[in-house]
Order: structure tokens, then C-alpha cells, then sequence
């Protein structure tokens, strides 16, 4: 599948994702500019702060039940409250704020998935640290908070469906599983692999480091999810990770043969299995938000496995000093194809099971 075909793919895949993030946050600024003018008190800017940067911050927040929002908002409003308590001295000023910055950055790195709420609380410290208020304003600044985090909290769960986001989760790890086969082939064909391995290496240990972000972000939305359709999406994931290994074991097989110049003598092969597994992928990542699409390329996997085991038998059994290599990943090529029909058979019965448990 070509660059023009795939963009056309996530665009079908995500409009509709895009469209609820625009009314989401438009809705989330009218209410809060709205509230800006109906109080008209001194602090009340902070309406639209709190609305605006928790709004943004949202999307970088692992985890979003109820509980964890409203802890991350009550935390935010009781550190400003703290800062705007304290007296107008540099000193304790300071110490206070550096206490914030740094827990916030330890708790970062210790837990995953909480940079967006840890930047959102250093945020509003240094801003209610740069003006002195009095107790009044301060409690001004505290109720004010509270009701742009309520404006926020209530329209993402007016707006949002579990069971959307972990859709748009699973399309994000095959996407990610399709660009690290891409780059996992390209160091195969790559002629200049030798010369350039490490710059082939970075590329695909980025490309795994990105699944595995969206693969714990997957969980963790399913992990929030109630039982019913929790016990429908756990399953996929146990298949996105079996995907995830039988790509590492295809790429592993670089490093199993010494002499790169081998992979060369089935490059035609190689390229063919290549597109294939992507297509292959990209129709899994359509069909999982539209039911019914035709699916053009069922056996384009299969059929691409034969000429590589032709050319098995014939030259590389022969030639190469390490034939069974190329053996096993003839048969983890079977093995993804297999991986990728079971898939799919989850994939078409998941509206369906979603409505059965319901």
C-alpha cells in the first residue's frame, strides 16, 4: 500500500476522532469564556485557565476515570491555594515552588502515563506564584478553579465513549505494529545496512518504544472499562501482543545471519511479504470502526510466503551457512498470517459481542 493510500486509511479511521476532539475542546472554551463574563470577579481568569490547560493536559493523562480527574484537579487547586497563601517572601516563595517542580518531576519518572498532569500542576504553581493575593481572592481563585475543572471533567464524559477510545487504541498499536514492520524489513533490503546499522537500529527501536506506548495505553483504557466490555477487549489485546512477539522474532533473524549480502538474493521476496503484511494490517486497522468493508487482500499473505520458500530450496540452502534461519522465518511468517486471521475473526465480532453482553 502506497504513502497516498495510507494517509487515506487513518484519515477514514480518525475523522470522526478528530471531529470529537474539536466540538470537545470548542464547547470547553465557550463554557468557560462564558463563565469568565457571567461571574466578572477579580480572579476569575482562572476559569479559563483551568478549563484550557486541563483540557489540553487530557489527552496526555493515562488513566481518566472519575477518581484519578478528580484527584488531579483537587491536587491543582490546593497547590495554587497553598502558593497564593504564602507570604510575599522570595525565600519561602521559592522553596515551595521548587518542592512542587521537583515531585512533580520524581512522580513522572517513577509512574508513567502522568507528564500531562505533572506539567498541568507546575503550570498553575508558577503562575499563582507570580502575583500576591489576599484570603478573599485566594478563595476567589479556588472556586474559580474548581468550576473550569468541572466544565472540563463533565463534557470528556458527556462527549466520550470508552469503548470509542479503546477502538482508536487498537487502530493506534496496528499502525504502530505497521510502521515497525516497515522498518524492520528496511534493514533487511537496506544495501548500506553495514555501513548505517546504527542509524537502521535507532529507527526501529524507535518504532518499538512507540508500540509499546500505545499498547499501555490500551490497557490502561480497558483496564478503566466495566466488566462487560472489559472481558470483550481483553482478549485483543492478548493478539496485539502475540502480533507484537512474532514481529520481533522475524526481526531477530538479523541478527542470527552474519553476512547481510544473503537477505539480497530474496530482496523481490522480501519487499512483496513487506506490502503485504502492511495491507494486510491497514484492512485490520479499517475494519475495526467500518463493519462490512469488503476485504480485498485475504490470502495476498499467504501467496507471498511460497516464492521465498522456492527460493529457500533453491539458492539460499545452498549458499548460506546459516539456512535455517531463513527456515524459521518461513514459519513465523505462517505463524503472523495465522495471528492475523485470528484477528480479524475478533475484530468482526467485537460490535457484535459489545451488543450480546449488553
Amino acid at each position: 500500500m502506497d504513502k497516498a493510500a495510507w494517509f487515506v486509511t487513518m484519515g477514514k479511521n480518525f475523522k470522526m476522532s478528530v471531529i470529537k476532539h474539536i466540538v470537545n475542546f470548542s464547547l470547553t472554551v465557550l463554557f468557560a469564556i462564558c463563565s469568565y463574563y457571567f461571574f466578572s470577579i477579580s480572579q476569575s481568569y482562572w476559569i479559563i485557565l483551568a478549563a484550557f490547560g486541563f483540557q489540553i493536559c487530557l489527552t496526555q493523562i493515562v488513566r481518566k476515570n472519575f477518581l484519578t480527574l478528580c484527584g488531579l484537579a483537587l491536587t491543582a487547586v490546593l497547590v495554587v491555594f497553598v502558593m497564593g497563601m504564602l507570604p510575599n517572601y522570595f525565600i519561602s516563595t521559592a522553596i515551595i515552588l521548587s518542592f512542587v517542580i521537583f515531585s512533580s518531576i520524581y512522580l513522572c519518572l517513577r509512574y508513567s502515563g502522568i507528564w500531562g498532569a505533572g506539567f498541568l500542576v507546575n503550570f498553575f504553581a508558577i503562575i499563582a506564584s507570580s502575583a500576591t493575593v489576599t484570603f478573599s481572592e485566594n478563595v476567589e481563585r479556588f472556586v474559580c478553579m474548581l468550576l473550569g475543572f468541572f466544565i472540563v471533567i463533565f463534557l470528556y464524559y458527556l462527549l466520550s465513549k470508552r469503548v470509542d477510545q479503546a477502538k482508536l487504541a487498537l487502530t493506534n498499536c496496528l499502525r504502530n505494529l505497521s510502521l515497525l514492520n516497515q522498518s524492520i524489513f528496511n534493514c533487511y533490503l537496506a544495501q548500506d545496512y553495514v555501513e548505517k546499522k546504527y542509524i537502521y537500529e535507532r529507527e526501529q527501536h524507535i518504532k518499538r518504544s512507540n508500540f509499546l506506548v500505545e499498547i499501555h495505553f490500551f490497557r490502561e483504557i480497558v483496564r478503566d472499562m466495566s466488566s462487560v466490555p472489559k472481558k470483550v477487549f481483553t482478549p485483543l489485546i492478548k493478539n496485539v501482543d502475540y502480533l507484537y512477539e512474532i514481529m520481533l522474532a522475524l526481526g531477530s533473524s538479523l541478527y542470527r545471519v552474519d553476512d547481510h549480502s544473503m537477505f539480497a538474493v530474496a530482496s523481490k521476496e522480501f519487499y512483496a511479504i513487506s506490502a503485504s503484511i502492511d495491507t494486510r494490517i491497514n484492512e485490520l486497522t479499517e475494519n475495526v470502526f467500518h463493519k462490512g468493508d469488503p476485504v480485498t487482500h485475504e490470502n495476498i499473505l499467504i501467496e507471498n510466503i511460497p516464492p521465498l520458500e522456492e527460493i529457500y530450496h533453491s539458492v539460499i540452502q545452498v549458499v548460506s551457512p546459516e539456512p535455517k534461519i531463513f527456515l524459521l522465518f518461513i514459519y513465523d511468517l505462517y505463524a503472523l498470517n495465522e495471528a492475523i486471521l485470528q484477528l480479524f475473526q475478533k475484530i468482526d465480532q467485537l460490535d457484535e459481542a459489545l451488543v450480546k453482553h449488553d
